[in-house]
């Protein structure tokens, strides 16, 4: 009998656009995944992810396209928004704060490619659709959004940020209408605690203004700060916009004429940086250089995954609490996305993870309802089997969380905090490694025992690990999978089996709602020749 051993395995993540039996399995460079599904390589142990629970029911209202958090003094206000209405959470209540005259809704003409985007400029939120003008709200439970103070009559913008002390509106439609696709215009500068009170670049005394962009194709798809920069990104380049004051008031110079950005909201900053998906990479910059960060790992799967005719509603979502970045995509006929590939930019590995169908937004914000999960409503099991520290607080003002939009089901999840299931369902978390290399190559090997090293956690009673064990006498032929072969956490250290092969692959699987992390593992087998 001989054992190969296997201890790096968190080092590389998932790699799917290499040809399997070209990817590392060693301990010293590591080993690469070709496939995992809610699990993360972190602290060199393959991690489940968490799950999500329920944050706001919203079924007495609408169903949610988007989801914001905004602030006022000490209190929380839940903006969420549908294609018609939006409402606010506020003290466990519900409000309708969609904009009204003479004390009826006006109604929001949100569609699936145009949905709501939110922006903050010196405390006050500005929320903004594409279709209708752009909304302002004095952040009170009872009092209604507006159409933006100073706008211009029966102009829109796709896009709406805040950048200094200016609102900033690209890819404009003017009254006429007429689409200026490559036109950035600024508002008049705001007051401090105010929002801008003029657009109107005419006005002398005012410093509104506007550039087109149009030395290069294509429309202004997004734009996000950068330190003392605004980044605008059109669909095939990217510029810089630099305050200058005096009569110019901003500079807008070409950063990178050849690259630009995907869909809007596929750029977030981290760490000085910004992570953009392109058309055709991910890439992060500084404004100046930039990099690939998806080259040869998983580019094409990326790309090759994504339902065209859902594209435009990719988008991205930093997971600051876990070091991660998410690109959210559609797969096969989702209308939006329900898969993202999960990046690690501390560990610098990739990985996937699932998302409830058809997700219109996530976003990233703190969380402080503290009428859900508190500590009276745990039983001692659970304390007993919990995989976050005794004094955690999954409902912390002080540390990001994912809220997730279900439009389908008309809830808020709060995502990746420390429930084992998908909102009561059991979750399917995989790694999968086809082609790994044991033994010498071409020959034959029969697989006799693997010993994984777990760590289980949870109240489930079903803490059970599920190997696979797939096997080719060729690199032709498909994967032959035998199993599960099941391998409890808590009382096993070995599974005994029988599978012979010249290539050999494994999979470890659970879809229980035990939480679970995998160190290292062992096979034992025995190496029969070549023929």
């Amino acid at each position: 009998m001989t054992i190969a051993s296997f201890n790096n395995i968190a080092s590389l993540g998932v790699i799917k656009d290499v040809q399997s039996e070209n990817l590392p399995a060693d301990n010293k460079v590591g080993l690469a995944w070709t496939d995992a599904q809610n699990m993360r390589f972190k602290g060199g142990s393959i991690v489940k992810m968490p799950g999500c629970e329920t944050l706001i029911d919203t079924s007495t209202t609408i169903a949610p396209y988007f989801y914001t958090r905004v602030q006022k003094d000490s209190s929380s206000f839940y903006v969420y928004g549908g294609l018609n209405k939006m409402y606010c959470y506020y003290s466990g209540s519900h409000y309708n704060i969609t904009r009204q005259s003479a004390g009826v809704d006006v109604n929001y003409n949100c569609n699936n490619d145009r949905l709501w985007t939110y922006t903050l400029l010196n405390g006050l939120p500005v929320f903004n659709n594409g279709v209708d003008a752009p909304q302002s709200w004095a952040v009170n439970q009872s009092t209604r959004m507006a159409n933006l103070f100073g706008w211009k009559t029966n102009y829109t913008a796709r896009v709406i940020r805040s950048f200094k002390a200016y609102l900033v509106a690209a890819d404009v439609t003017t009254a006429t209408p007429q689409h200026l696709g490559s036109r950035v215009m600024w508002s008049a500068s705001a007051l401090p605690g105010a929002l801008p009170t003029s657009w109107d670049e005419t006005d002398t005394t005012k410093d509104a203004g506007y550039q087109d962009l149009s030395d290069t194709e294509g429309d202004i798809i997004d734009m996000l700060p950068l330190k003392d920069v605004n980044v605008i990104y059109k669909s095939t380049s990217t510029y810089v916009m630099s305050y200058v004051g005096g009569t110019k008031i901003f500079s807008i110079v070409k950063a990178f004429p050849n690259i630009g950005m995907l869909a809007k909201n596929c750029a977030t900053h981290f760490k000085g940086k910004h992570f953009v998906v392109t058309n055709d990479d991910v890439i992060i910059h500084d404004g100046f250089t930039y990099q690939s960060i998806i080259d040869n790992k998983n580019k094409r799967f990326l790309f090759t995954s994504i339902n065209s005719s859902a594209l435009q509603r990719t988008f991205v979502v930093p997971n600051y609490a876990r070091s991660e970045i998410w690109i959210c995509f559609a797969t096969g006929v989702s209308t939006f996305p329900d898969q993202a590939l999960v990046y690690n930019y501390e560990e610098n590995t990739w990985t996937r993870r699932a998302l409830p169908s058809d997700t219109p937004c996530i976003n990233e914000s703190f969380v402080d309802i503290a009428t859900v999960g508190t500590i009276d409503s745990y039983s001692s099991t659970v304390f007993a089997d919990a995989t976050f520290p005794f004094d955690y607080s999954k409902y912390n003002k002080t540390a990001w969380s994912l809220i997730v939009a279900d439009k389908n089901n008309s809830k808020l999840y709060l995502m990746d905090q420390s429930v084992s299931t998908e909102n009561g369902s059991e979750m399917i978390c995989f790694v999968e490694r086809q082609n790994l290399p044991i033994g010498a190559d071409q020959t034959i090997k029969t697989i006799k025992r693997i010993y994984p090293k777990t760590t289980v956690a949870g109240s489930s009673v079903n803490k059970v690990l599920n190997i696979y064990v797939g096997t080719q006498m060729s690199l032709g032929q498909s994967v032959s999978w035998q199993g599960p072969y099941q391998f409890n956490m808590e009382t096993d250290h070995k599974v005994d089996l029988m599978a012979t092969g010249r290539y050999v692959s494994l999979k470890f699987l659970t879809n229980t709602d035990c939480d679970w992390s995998m160190e290292n593992f062992d096979v034992e087998f025995i190496e029969k020749g070549r023929w």
